[in-house]
């Protein structure tokens, strides 16, 4: 989440407002944001035992801009969130990006994307080995490049 504008655990009992951590005041009702504006904080009152209790509520932008993982953590369009090396045979990468959609929303994309493997129409192929292609009456070699494996 990287670092909170306030302190979610303060309250304010004799004080009728909210302090972020830099000391400014909010009434109720006012906001503040971070994390690319992804986050924002409210300050609202809370009645406990027959006292008004000033604090923050945080919550997600209601734009749907931002992605939020299972742990918590909220990511703005573009931003890597994960990358995990599997254990296959092909010793594949997962990574999930948060992406924007066309409508204005916001997904978590997973690839996966094999390093010791190439990918063709057949399906995955290992590691220099060769394969025939019908559709171009020729057959491909699976090689490794400086980014990935390819065939050639």
């Amino acid at each position: 989440k990287g670092s909170s504008p306030v302190n979610l655990q303060a309250e304010w009992k004799t004080d009728e407002h909210c302090k972020d951590l830099e000391g400014n005041i909010y009434s109720v009702g006012e906001t503040l944001s971070s994390c690319w504006e992804c986050l924002v904080y409210t300050c609202i009152t809370e009645e406990r035992d027959k006292c008004t209790y000033y604090k923050w509520n945080e919550s997600t932008n209601d734009n749907h801009t931002c992605c939020v993982d299972c742990h918590g953590m909220v990511f703005p369009p573009g931003q890597l969130i994960n990358t995990t090396q599997l254990q296959d045979p092909c010793l594949s990468v997962q990574t999930e990006r948060c992406e924007a959609n066309s409508m204005g929303g916001v997904f978590i994309n997973k690839m996966i994307e094999p390093t010791i493997c190439c990918v063709n129409s057949t399906g995955l192929q290992p590691l220099n080995s060769s394969f025939l292609v019908p559709g171009i009456c020729s057959s491909q070699i699976c090689q490794k490049t400086a980014m990935h494996p390819q065939a050639f």
